[in-house]
């Protein structure tokens, strides 16, 4: 699969989208990444329109003159940049970071190129930009292509206008009460998997910006992901979600084994587990997710899990060790930052922005009354596989 291929913009008409469309737009008018081969031509499309936005402008009011034209959004620009630099000068460089540097330094870069998807999404906050460079720089130091994806910041929800409805909080288990940040981070994972739908992909790389793939892991997705195709097509029932890296929540012992790789790693049908920070969508993948998350129930990662649980039809696997060798957040496979290279974001977004419990949503009830008359066998065991984890 071609990683640089360009799909075509998608378009939502549904109000549920707005905060996509206000975050995909500003993406798209930030202008090109540091390391982006096609950066140059891009800078100057980018200048060429601003520039004809200015005429135009001078032009509707002549007493503006063209020195003036767009002066605010330069000065924005400058403290913008500004800050960025201090805090780039504040933050210490860590050894890992350190090590990138020689390697560019010296030309001894990597180069995987193709991972075998067609866009690698990187979830990062406007507000790190120190987390966004270190993984510019580490997918440059590796030959690779990513598309930063601005996250649903917690900043900007409001409780009375959620982007997603917030339902089924439960008062027998310890998902009581929700933060701003945990409905942000659904809705930030909901919006890539509408974006890679709508644009046509067929598979796509979602990483956070604190978690960055091993070369080991990195010289053999393609090939493992190939091979997990054609087992798929054996079967013919498709694949939807690949862990890269995940927290069991029970023995993966009896994990079955969904396939064998030429390389020797079994790849398995995992217990219910927990992590969402690198993991890789099939297109029946993102068509299976959108029409099953309508809303907010639990964070992102235990409603995976959940899915696991009730559904035999969703069809997750994973591409870690399996069995004694299995390690909690597969080391084999990903990395994380160190506090360090986390700088000033290194505190947890998805609990963050207040929280609210579930007396303070009353509509959540009227909501589960209407489920439990209208889909009373689902809601059940819902409940009590809520119930069997308290």
């Amino acid at each position: 699969m071609k990683q640089n291929q360009a799909p075509a913009a998608a378009t939502y008409d549904s109000d549920d989208d707005m905060e996509f469309q206000t975050s995909r737009r500003s993406l798209e008018f930030a202008g090109p990444q540091a390391g982006d081969a096609r950066s140059g031509n891009n800078a100057r499309k980018i200048s060429i329109h601003r520039n004809e936005s200015d005429d135009t402008s001078t032009r509707k009011n002549p007493a503006k003159s063209s020195n003036g034209a767009g002066l605010k959004d330069k000065l924005k620009a400058k403290f913008a940049a500004a800050s960025t630099a201090r805090l780039e000068r504040a933050r210490p460089i860590s050894a890992v970071e350190r090590g990138w540097d020689e390697e560019l330094a010296s030309g001894q870069g990597k180069a995987f190129g193709d991972l075998g998807v067609d866009k690698i999404y990187v979830v990062n906050l406007e507000s790190c930009p120190s987390r966004w460079k270190l993984m510019e720089k580490w997918a440059r130091r590796s030959g690779i292509n990513m598309t930063r994806f601005l996250s649903t910041s917690f900043n900007n929800l409001d409780w009375e206008r959620m982007p997603l409805a917030v339902v089924n909080l439960d008062y027998d288990t310890r998902f009581d009460s929700v933060t701003k940040g945990q409905v942000g981070c659904s809705m930030t994972h909901v919006r890539i998997m509408r974006d890679a739908w709508f644009s046509g992909l067929q598979r796509v790389l979602v990483l956070e910006d604190d978690v960055y793939l091993t070369d080991e892991m990195m010289a053999t997705l393609k090939h493992d992901l190939d091979e997990i195709d054609e087992r798929a097509a054996v079967l013919g029932k498709p694949w939807h979600y690949l862990f890269l890296r995940r927290y069991s929540l029970h023995s993966v012992l009896n994990d079955p084994v969904y396939v064998e790789l030429s390389r020797g790693l079994k790849v398995t049908h995992p217990q219910p587990s927990w992590g969402n920070s690198a993991y890789v969508l099939s297109r029946a993948g993102m068509e299976w997710l959108l029409s099953h998350f309508i809303a907010y129930e639990v964070p992102i990662d235990v409603q995976i899990a959940t899915y696991q649980q009730l559904y035999p039809d969703f069809v997750a696997l994973c591409l870690c060790n399996s069995g004694m060798d299995f390690k909690h957040q597969c080391p084999e496979n990903t990395v994380s930052f160190t506090d360090e290279m986390r700088a000033e974001c290194s505190y947890s977004a998805s609990q963050s922005g207040g929280r609210k419990y579930l007396p303070e949503f009353p509509h959540m009830l009227r909501f589960v009354d209407a489920l439990d008359t209208l889909n009373a066998s689902e809601f059940q065991v819902r409940r009590r596989w809520k119930l069997a984890r308290s």
